[in-house]
């Protein structure tokens, strides 16, 4: 093992990226992109210039939980043991990449969101492989911003400064601090940091009086909306400044992403955060299952764009490779990335599949340019091709591509494991 360190840092979601070459391309499309230009993420937007930015990167689900427990396994939803939002999920015994690379011989940490299924102690962050942990371990607990406590390696924390009537600590703000200390006292030692910021997830109560969109002729949600989009984007900056202040820049790999694509509502909307695409949170939609993803650090080639679909799943054979981890764990649904990283354009996919067992049963599948969109069982297939239209999926050719729609039908058996928890409806 070298002494390399690793690092990635995972929020909830933000707004589709918006480097100036990436705004350049999208004007000049005949199709027309939305773009999110209301608010400035100057440090997100120069990480993406500086690293490796993902144009066709799928989270693991469109909700959070099953979607943090495919980045966190490797597996996608046909075969995770997490595969809804629904809070039925009391335990999981799963293999984090977190226990593979303690095995590995690195330090972990998790900061902010755990979100494998409620706390108990045999499935808490410190008992799947995280050395410290620090955060959220209730899904429906970290929806709020400004929390009255948090844990601390399983111990409750009383926030002092959110007890009282009016309270004033955003939760992200404490991850941010807990990360730069953490990165701080594990320098010299090889670490993995999981940083899951809930931004703009749990949203302000109220608009603070420094914030810059105060005078904007918008609502208050828009403008709250905006002013958690804009911290999250500083709480990045200051990470990454201290990674370069510590002098671990030259040995570390920043992941950013996001556990689904945001919510589709009237303040998403107003901010084009899907960038144009149809749907969003809780639908297999592109708007619900494609999101951000960089990669940051000076052992890749500086702007390169990934144009080859990727999905979360690959993270956890991706840590893998860059930890040099001799013991590997079999059957990981995802492939490592180290190759398109370096700038190779070859699919590394044959197929992807997702499925979703909140409001319902609902199942998608991509080979090549086709994406199958189940959206219920009685719905029937919906098929649509990615390369049309700028992805929009406006147009539904399942009516005109019989042999497309059978090919999809076959994957999604193939696809899928049955599992007593997440029973399909003819199970």
């Amino acid at each position: 093992m070298g002494s390399a360190a690793r690092c990635t840092i995972r929020p909830s979601f933000t707004d589709a990226l918006h480097t100036n070459d990436l705004e350049k391309e999208l004007k000049s499309c005949d199709s027309k992109v939305d773009i999110q230009t209301q608010i400035g993420t100057p440090n997100i937007d120069k990480m993406a210039t500086q690293g490796v930015r993902f144009e066709q990167y799928y989270a693991g689900s469109s909700v959070g939980v099953p979607g943090n427990c495919s980045l966190l396994t490797g597996l996608h939803t046909g075969h995770c043991a997490i595969r809804g939002d629904a809070p039925k999920v009391q335990k999981v015994e799963v293999f984090t990449v977190a226990e593979a690379l303690w095995q590995a011989n690195y330090t972990t940490g998790m900061i902010g969101r755990w979100a494998l299924g409620d706390y108990t102690p045999e499935a808490s962050p410190n008992s799947q492989g995280y050395d410290y942990s620090y955060g959220y371990l209730n899904n429906e607990h970290a929806k709020t911003a400004y929390p009255k406590f948090l844990y601390r390696n399983g111990q409750r924390v009383d926030i002092a400064a959110n007890l009282g009537e009016h309270p004033n600590t955003l939760a992200d703000f404490l991850f941010k601090d807990e990360a730069i200390l953490f990165m701080q006292q594990n320098r010299r030692r090889p670490f993995f940091l999981h940083v899951g910021f809930v931004s703009p997830r749990a949203a302000l109560t109220a608009l603070p009086k420094d914030s810059p969109f105060k005078n904007r002729p918008w609502t208050e949600d828009q403008k709250c909306y905006a002013d958690v989009v804009r911290r999250l984007d500083g709480y990045v900056g200051e990470i990454l400044e201290t990674i370069r202040r510590l002098e671990l820049d030259r040995r570390t790999i920043v992941f950013f992403t996001s556990d689904n694509g945001p919510p589709d509502n009237e303040v998403t909307r107003f901010f084009s955060s899907a960038g144009g695409l149809r749907g969003g949170k809780g639908t297999l939609y592109e708007g619900g299952i494609r999101a951000p993803m960089i990669v940051w650090g000076r052992r890749f080639p500086a702007g390169i764009i990934v144009s080859t679909p990727t999905a979360a799943w690959d993270f956890f054979p991706t840590a893998m490779e860059l930890a040099e981890a001799w013991q590997r764990p079999r059957n990981l649904d995802g492939v490592h990335l180290l190759r398109v990283l370096s700038g190779d354009s070859k699919s590394i996919h044959e197929a992807f599949y997702w499925e979703l067992h909140d409001g319902g049963f609902s199942q998608c599948t991509r080979q090549n340019s086709w994406k199958g969109v189940d959206p219920s069982p009685r719905v029937g297939t919906q098929l649509y091709d990615l390369s049309q239209r700028q992805g929009q999926e406006d147009q539904d050719l399942s009516k005109l591509q019989a042999d497309v729609v059978k090919q999809h039908s076959e994957l999604k058996q193939r696809a899928r494991t049955p599992n007593p928890l997440w029973q399909t409806p003819g199970e």
